[in-house]
């Protein structure tokens, strides 16, 4: 069960994706560099310094990059923000989060000027939020996880009791790598495959679409009755790096997971098998949820939790 919803910004909420790749292509003519919006589209949602490295590839001085993202900044504020326009289904999606009775926290990769001067443009009201979280707050924007952290720290949950709905493969690495769950919403530049390839639980047309399948999305997102906590998560890896120990001791490569319920109660924990038994699929995880399997005849509400990602 989830305790909050964290949402995107830029197309997921607002139009503004195209806008913002018109502001990087004029920054990137003045700096004498011809490239086309579409060239553009599909790095929105990275910070910005990030996506003009991304664009101009891997060799770009960080120094020409921010100034590239300084630039894009100003001409986005003072060509574009003003046009943007509110999604169809924005505020319809953020009344169904509340009617679920779960916090809500904006979460974008953009400036706070860009914030502010879209929504104003599109009439978005920040104070529907009980938190707003912009690249001014964190250290990495998006995939990077930071926003997911302190979107969770500033509404008082803990991460695995959260999901974030997004519209680009980085929201949904950046939920990933955040302990989150994506949902995805469509925007006409990822497709519905990219984002489920990148890790989005699962994708609707746009915030509209998602509002009206709103209690399936939440089981979809969290399909037990109890959320989760980050005291019952410590303790759940504390018994599984007990596992992993375990395992060192005996000669073995050092990963352990356990399987329980979302109360903490154990139902099973293992370590890495493989070398012992010779197979390079005895996993930590697979040997936990083979334990588990025996004990268990329903395997719904389970937490699987693990040293390190399968």
């Amino acid at each position: 069960m989830l305790a909050a919803l964290l949402v995107d910004l830029d197309g997921t909420l607002v139009d503004t994706n195209a806008l913002h790749a018109r502001a990087f292509v004029d920054a990137f003519a003045e700096a004498g560099v011809v490239v086309p919006v579409s060239a553009v589209l599909p790095h929105i949602g990275l910070g910005a310094d990030r996506l003009a490295a991304a664009v101009l590839g891997t060799g770009t001085p960080g120094g020409q990059a921010a100034a590239l993202a300084e630039r894009h900044t100003a001409l986005y504020l003072g060509r574009y923000a003003a046009r943007a326009t509110r999604r169809a289904g924005a505020l319809e999606l953020l009344a169904a989060a509340r009617r679920a009775g779960l916090a809500l926290a904006l979460a974008t990769a953009c400036r706070k000027d860009e914030l502010d001067a879209v929504a104003r443009a599109a009439g978005l009201d920040l104070g529907a939020f009980d938190a707003v979280l912009t690249a001014d707050d964190v250290e990495h924007a998006k995939p990077a996880p930071d926003v997911i952290a302190a979107a969770a720290a500033k509404l008082g949950v803990d991460a695995a009791a959260t999901a974030l709905v997004g519209d680009t493969p980085f929201d949904a690495l950046a939920a990933r790598r955040g302990g989150s769950v994506m949902l995805g919403v469509e925007n006409g530049t990822h497709t519905r495959d990219v984002l489920r390839c990148a890790g989005a639980r699962g994708v609707w047309s746009g915030p509209g679409d998602l509002a009206r399948a709103f209690e399936q999305a939440m089981r979809l997102a969290s399909p037990g009755p109890h959320v989760l906590t980050a005291a019952t998560l410590d303790a759940l890896m504390d018994a599984a790096l007990d596992a992993a120990e375990e395992t060192l001791g005996g000669g073995g490569v050092p990963f352990g997971a356990v399987v329980a319920y979302p109360d903490g109660t154990l139902v099973a924990r293992a370590g890495n098998r493989g070398h012992t038994t010779g197979s390079p699929i005895d996993h930590a995880e697979t040997e936990a949820l083979r334990a588990a399997g025996v004990r268990l005849r329903a395997h719904d509400d389970l937490v699987l939790v693990s040293t390190v990602e399968p």
